[in-house]
């Protein structure tokens, strides 16, 4: 038994939990976050290790061994999107209880990643490199545990206000932001197979923005929509 393992399998529960919970909180049905749980986890690991195979070792495909957690992510959000095309009303509500519950069990993963010290970037001398592998280096974990628990807290702050945010605004705040620090932290990654400069990660990143960007306008404009007088929606 390893610490990667436990805590990668200890932040699945956890996020797995409060995803759950949260779905109730948000008035959304208990036994669908329950479905989507048994469907996307599965979904979500195989994903994450196919685009590891796919992009980083192709040798692995059958080992079972190596994943990618942005592939897994962006294959999980587009279950999700499946999941809601048709519940146009609480479509919003189910990819903030999402990202809620993702960040938390994000950040546990990553302590896993820290301890085994597998997200090793360049070397460096800042602050809070890591000396490890004759050297000091860019821990890109530790980086993103960083950036996941100032987030964690920013989300929970923000849910706990007397007025609700806009619906979808806690997912496009984390897609957003997250993608953007997986682009930046690409560069800091002594990876080699780049295209167009980038690594293949970074390409999933990219996209997991352009997701959240889609779901501020989306969720804006359904919000205006629902808000407008009556009158103005017949004559529209």
């Amino acid at each position: 038994m390893y610490a990667h393992g436990i805590l990668l399998a200890l932040g699945t529960v956890v996020s797995s939990v409060t995803f759950v919970n949260r779905a109730q909180t948000l008035s959304l049905n208990k036994r669908t976050a329950l479905v989507m749980i048994l469907i996307l986890i599965p979904v979500g690991l195989l994903a994450s290790h196919l685009t590891y195979a796919i992009s980083e070792d192709p040798s692995s495909f059958l080992e079972l061994q190596g994943i990618s957690s942005l592939g897994g992510l962006l294959a999980c959000l587009l279950g999700l999107v499946l999941f809601t095309f048709r519940d146009r009303e609480s479509r919003w509500r189910w990819f903030d209880a999402a990202a809620y519950a993702g960040v938390g069990g994000a950040l546990i993963a990553r302590l896993g990643c820290f301890l085994a010290h597998d997200r090793i970037g360049s070397p460096t001398s800042f602050l809070l490199s890591v000396k490890c592998f004759e050297g000091s280096f860019y821990d890109l974990a530790l980086l993103e545990m960083i950036f996941l628990a100032v987030c964690l807290g920013l989300i929970v702050w923000l849910t706990r206000q007397g007025s609700s945010p806009l619906e979808g605004m806690i997912f496009s705040m984390v897609a957003v932001s997250y993608g953007a620090l997986r682009v930046a932290l690409g560069q800091l990654s002594e990876g080699t197979e780049r295209y167009v400069g980038l690594l293949p990660e970074q390409f999933c990143a990219v996209i997991l923005v352009a997701a959240g960007a889609c779901c501020w306008l989306l969720a804006r404009h359904h919000a205006r929509h629902a808000s407008a007088p009556l009158f103005t929606k017949h004559r529209s």
